[in-house]
């Protein structure tokens, strides 16, 4: 591949469309959420003015200078978040890490969150990263992370309104970011009859807004606690969201673990207290306390169940947490509790359903698939639901007890998309 200024000549993959992988799930409408409108040509061009002594472009999508330098170019997908700032966000993050620390992290060439200018599109331009996944070198990274004052919970390069030193400003603070959690909820929400039929569970576009506006209540009255402010920042009422990013790649492992046995766990918990008692802090907060932050900015994707069924525990436990007012979120009558009841096992079925359909097929949760292993994934995809059709049909005494008792429950649950 080779990219000639003169002749204005390139061969190269293409660009603008996502072709690391499928998903088994609205493929269609996942890759369509992933195509990215730059100019590809002015790219190149600020990539070799970025790089003195380069002439041209010999490879992409790692930027192969003509004298040997190496470069990436990051673009965010249109469904990555806010526009600005999330690239203004990132660029922060990665600069207050190599301000306050020795992590070896790749500079910053050149950024812009303005997709009007330059090459049509918010970007961020660095040096190639050499080395292995950050998975992998994750245990050696976290203590210097851990021993951080964090005072924001989003670094921006702009007009601080509280200085943390003179080049980064302070994010919203609790209220604000619990505020903006609902908001996000709420922006996912879709037009009505505008999507394909889902589970029951999922719940109405207006049932989805009534449960986030007593969550808002609910949040709002809990933003004002001591105890939560504690446990979201030991030492500051917010905390970099960016590096929370960073620190689940720890639990990605430790959560292995813990389901492996109970020495595990205990073994877990001790580490955590020792190593990194920040974490350890608001890892202890009452679940009661914490459940409303959980889902509540992802409803439409997990359903209105789950967000209701924290709610309801919340609101169960309010006086036992130490609220003197009544809760904002009123509990169901003992009917609708029965309803919700039997929606959350459903819930929980369908959740057990996706993933543990991942392994057998080399998938993700949300049903992403490799490009090389798509045709062998997708057959396996349809032969397992064929399997657990006729073992359904094949049980001629249902447990009643059971949400899954025939093929309808079954098709009503499967997380992927089925062929007609």
């Amino acid at each position: 591949m080779y990219y000639d200024w003169s002749t204005k000549v390139i061969a190269s993959p293409d660009p603008y469309n996502y072709t690391s992988g499928r998903w088994l799930r609205q493929d269609v409408l996942q890759w369509d959420a992933r195509i990215v409108q730059f100019d590809f040509d002015a790219l190149c061009r600020r990539v070799v003015a970025l790089c003195p002594g380069a002439r041209s472009i010999t490879s992409v999508f790692i930027f192969y200078t003509d004298d040997g330098k190496r470069v990436v170019a990051r673009l965010p997908f249109p469904l990555a978040g806010a526009q600005r700032l999330t690239t203004n966000s990132e660029a922060a993050t990665i600069k207050f890490l190599q301000a306050e620390t020795s992590i070896p992290i790749q500079s910053i060439l050149e950024w812009s969150d303005d997709a009007s200018i330059s090459i049509g599109s918010e970007y961020i331009i660095m040096e190639h990263a050499p080395g292995i996944s950050s998975h992998e070198k994750w245990p050696t990274m976290c203590g210097k992370l851990n021993d951080l004052n964090f005072p924001a919970y989003t670094p921006y390069l702009t007009t601080p309104k509280l200085s943390s030193n003179q080049e980064f400003c302070i994010g919203p603070d609790l209220a604000a970011h619990c505020n903006g959690l609902i908001d996000a909820g709420i922006s996912r929400l879709p037009p009505a009859g505008s999507f394909p039929k889902r589970p029951r569970y999922y719940g109405s576009i207006e049932t989805h807004h009534r449960l986030l506006e007593y969550g808002r209540a609910v949040k709002s009255r809990m933003a004002e606690d001591p105890r939560v402010r504690q446990a979201a920042a030991p030492e500051y009422p917010t905390v970099i969201s960016a590096i929370i990013d960073c620190i689940e790649l720890a639990f990605w492992y430790a959560d292995e673990d813990r389901t492996q046995s109970e020495a595990c766990a205990k073994a877990f918990d001790v580490s955590i207290r020792i190593l990194a008692p920040k974490l350890s802090a608001a890892r202890s907060m009452d679940e009661a306390l914490f459940g409303p932050f959980r889902y509540c900015y992802r409803t439409w994707e997990d359903g209105a169940v789950v967000f209701r069924e924290e709610l309801i525990q919340t609101s169960l436990h309010w006086k036992e947490l130490g609220f003197a007012e009544p809760c904002p979120f009123p509990l169901p009558s003992p009917d609708e509790i029965l309803t919700h009841q039997k929606d959350y096992k459903l819930f929980e079925d369908a959740q057990q359903l996706k993933h543990g359909l991942s392994g057998p097929l080399n998938s993700s949760s949300d049903g992403w698939v490799p490009s090389e292993h798509w045709e062998s994934t997708e057959l396996a995809h349809q032969e397992t639901f064929e399997g657990m059709r006729r073992e359904i049909l094949g049980n001629e005494q249902p447990d009643q007890d059971e949400p899954i008792k025939d093929e309808d429950d079954l098709g009503e649950i499967w997380p992927f998309d089925l062929k007609e």
